[in-house]
């Protein structure tokens, strides 16, 4: 269902859903109330853009269905990343699909503020009753950064925008928790209109960097131009000299700064991401109308605070909390056996007394060989590595209880999804479709591949069907998701 409404909605505008493979779907709108239209229509794909046009304005919406039985581990994600809907296990209140949709066209009026970036709408099924207690993260255009920032929802009933309290956001993002998300129908940024000011600050004087007191912490020192309409700092930092050319690239610090009295020092110490290592820095004052000033850089790079009494690389800290001794070089030792010296246990942030850290069923120094995440259970090296696309001659070991089957009703569920993911890929190849998933180059989900994901998942636990089945489509669309 495809619900406008507006102040100035005062005919049914056309709305027309697009799809891939040239799918496309005229919707009827009709009136339902003072400057509200509703009409609906059947989607094809999970995926598509809703076109908009009333007289000679248009606007082309993307939006993404979702489900909320096959929620994915961090948030939903809407079009192009440009909002995360983070989650948690109590959010939903019952099940089914939502819709979740970047709105290009311009807002109604908000007392008389400057709309940032695009309208976020969120549809949910019938079955679906309450939405509580999520997070939504909101990348930042531009225009709003540096800007006064606040979430409105849309009133729908009283056609007007609800000011949300709360929220706080840096140059990146404004992130806000939500009690409830099915409170308002759509959701927007406003900030309040500043004066037209074409002049950017002045630049930071005076940047200074220091090791810091503590472990893996840089002190930083600057003293702020006299501009007095100063909203926000922007501080960088890298392992090779700052510049504008790779300024995209370099890392804001965590540090939530407001500037401090126009024309003063200014101090903060900084944690780093690696102690013992030389950083770089860069910083650039930005004003409420969002000039940014010139950067200033650190043309000498700074090291990070870590004590190291027996110099073998590895931080006192750490050593003492991982049971290594802190007054012997121990840095090339393998006390775990799993083909990873000390020195890279700590460079991978892994056990060095335990060979396989995130308890996967696959030893850190495979991990690390293939690319996966030694510290992330969900990340490990692809079961079809270990074993081939045949998965003709293996003997079969469940090592989880599925419900309450025996081995051959276990064997079976697993064939036939086996089986399912084959001609679902098929499908997907021989219509070009590249929603779902791609098959591996064997060209079939093997029940072996699926055997081992569960093995690693629940090796010794009670499986339920609905579990079992999340992770199967999980793995399936990580490992051979299809790239559009």
């Amino acid at each position: 269902m495809v619900t406008a409404a507006g102040s100035g909605l005062n005919i049914a505008p056309a709305v027309t859903l697009l799809q891939s493979h040239g799918y496309s779907v005229d919707i009827p709108m009709l009136n339902s109330g003072i400057n509200k239209y509703t009409g609906s229509g059947d989607a094809q794909y999970d995926s598509g853009v809703l076109q908009v046009t009333l007289d000679t304005h248009q606007s082309v919406s993307p939006f993404v269905i979702c489900s909320t039985d096959l929620g994915p581990t961090s948030g939903y994600y809407a079009p192009n990343g440009e909002l995360e809907m983070v989650y948690s296990s109590n959010t939903f209140e019952g099940s089914g699909s939502f819709v979740i949709l970047n709105s290009s066209a311009l807002a109604p009026p908000n007392l008389g503020m400057v709309q940032i970036g695009n309208v976020y709408s969120f549809g949910f099924a019938d079955t679906v009753l309450s939405v509580r207690n999520v997070i939504l993260n909101i990348k930042l255009p531009e225009s709003g950064k540096g800007a006064h920032l606040n979430l409105y929802g849309w009133d729908i009933n009283n056609a007007r925008w609800i000011e949300i309290p709360g929220g706080n956001y840096n140059l990146d993002y404004f992130s806000i928790s939500l009690a409830s998300l099915m409170e308002y129908p759509a959701y927007g940024l406003f900030a309040l209109l500043q004066a037209n000011d074409p002049v950017p600050p002045g630049p930071v004087s005076g940047l200074r960097a220091t090791t810091g007191d503590k472990l893996w912490n840089i002190d930083l020192q600057w003293t702020l131009p006299n501009d007095t309409d100063l909203s926000a700092l922007d501080i960088r930092f890298n392992t090779e000299p700052v510049s504008m050319a790779n300024w995209q690239q370099c890392q804001a610090i965590s540090n939530k700064l407001e500037p401090a009295t126009p024309g003063s020092i200014q101090h903060t110490s900084v944690e780093m991401p690696d102690p013992g290592t030389m950083y770089y820095f860069g910083i650039m004052a930005i004003d409420v109308s969002g000039n940014v000033s010139p950067l200033t850089t650190l043309n000498t790079p700074v090291r990070s605070n870590a004590t190291d009494a027996d110099g073998d690389g590895i931080p006192d800290l750490w050593e003492t909390s991982n049971g290594l001794n802190p007054i012997v070089s121990d840095a090339a030792d393998d006390d775990d056996g799993d083909m990873r010296i000390n020195l890279e246990e700590y460079q991978y942030r892994t056990a060095p007394y335990n060979s396989d850290t995130d308890k996967d069923g696959y030893s850190d120094g495979d991990e690390i060989a293939q690319g996966t995440d030694p510290n992330d259970f969900e990340s490990f090296p692809d079961p079809l590595l270990y074993g081939g696309c045949e998965g003709d001659s293996w003997v079969p070991e469940v090592h989880f209880k599925y419900e309450d089957s025996n081995f051959k009703e276990t064997m079976a569920w697993i064939s036939g999804w086996s089986y399912s993911l084959t001609e679902i890929g098929k499908y997907n190849k021989a219509y070009g479709i590249k929603g779902a998933f791609c098959l591996p180059e064997c060209g079939y989900i093997s029940s072996k591949f699926l055997l081992d994901f569960l093995n690693n998942k629940y090796y010794g636990q009670h499986v339920t069907s609905k579990s079992a089945t999340k992770t199967i489509w999980e793995g399936v669309l990580k490992l051979y998701k299809c790239s559009d």
